[in-house]
């Protein structure tokens, strides 16, 4: 009995060894992982039944086995192993993956609400796959894919074989009517953020102005601002003058500015000065008869005096 209960006690540790294998690691950033889980820091190692949740980024777990799954921006999967570590189960729940991995003599599979897929290898696998929100599933043979993948109905008797190369969109929770299409199905690429010195922003543009100065750099000197010349004629000559002109209706009008005159007689033959305009003389305002009659009066009263 001691012996059978030693038998069973190995066992019992062996296979529980095997369950603690990690799958992978992966950075925590703007991820969320939950379940099965070890974390040092920034960095999270992934054990069987882990379930991870992305948000505005991509995501990449290093598998132990060797190979990289990339998790989406706004996906949630779930990762299962096998005992040996060597196969995965892969529950897509939502979003997209990307795996990017080779496999020996086993194979992995991806489970979405409406297909099982079967990674059998050996071979390079570099596949994409997308689940839609109105129920389509997208299947992408990426650069680099040497194998086969077999997707197959989980509620009929369907199968289709996604070859190298190939790139199908499959609906209605069918594999019947599978479409090619050019739409991507994997992680959409991300935009690097340049610093704020890169974008030219004036406060790293006043720092960096202030740093020159205290090394003793010159600074940079802006490009002169060059005015094109109005387009003329063949011939034609044009001169533009400069003069202010003040006009008060109590004065009477300035002699003529003797430095227009001096450019006047230097401007050659043919040029003809444009006569400048003389403000208009206002308008006399026609007195009402009482006013007429009071200035009558008022000059008979200052001609007695």
């Amino acid at each position: 009995m001691s012996a059978i209960r030693t038998t069973i006690l190995i066992t019992l540790l062996a296979a529980a060894a095997y369950a603690q294998q990690p799958i992978g690691e992966m950075q925590t950033t703007d991820v969320t992982v939950r379940g099965a889980v070890t974390l040092r820091g920034e960095t999270a190692t992934i054990q069987s039944g882990a379930q991870i949740s992305t948000s505005e980024k991509n995501a990449s777990v290093r598998l132990a086995r060797g190979g990289e799954l990339r998790v989406c921006s706004q996906s949630t999967i779930t990762l299962t192993a096998s005992a040996s570590g060597r196969e995965q189960l892969i529950g897509l729940n939502g979003g997209a993956i990307e795996t990017h991995y080779p496999l020996g003599p086993s194979s992995d599979v991806i489970m979405t609400p409406d297909f099982r897929m079967q990674l059998a290898g050996p071979g390079e696998f570099h596949f994409a796959v997308r689940t839609g929100a109105r129920g389509e599933t997208c299947v992408q043979s990426l650069p680099g894919n040497s194998a086969a993948l077999i997707v197959s109905e989980l509620m009929g008797d369907g199968a289709h074989q996604v070859k190298p190369g190939e790139h199908v969109t499959f609906r209605n929770s069918s594999v019947a009517k599978a479409e090619g299409t050019l739409e991507a199905c994997g992680c959409p690429e991300e935009v690097a953020v340049s610093s704020p010195h890169e974008l030219g922003f004036p406060e790293a543009e006043s720092r960096k102005a202030e740093e020159d100065v205290a090394a003793g750099k010159p600074l940079p000197q802006p490009a002169p601002v060059v005015v094109a010349p109005a387009s003329t004629a063949p011939g034609q000559v044009q001169m533009q003058i400069d003069a202010p002109m003040v006009f008060s209706a109590d004065t009477a009008i300035p002699p003529p500015d003797p430095v227009l005159v001096a450019r006047a007689q230097l401007a050659p033959a043919g040029f003809a000065p444009v006569p400048l305009q003389q403000p208009a003389s206002p308008p006399k305002v026609k007195k009402k008869w009482y006013q007429r009659l009071g200035a009558v009066f008022a000059s008979l009263f200052k001609s007695k005096s």
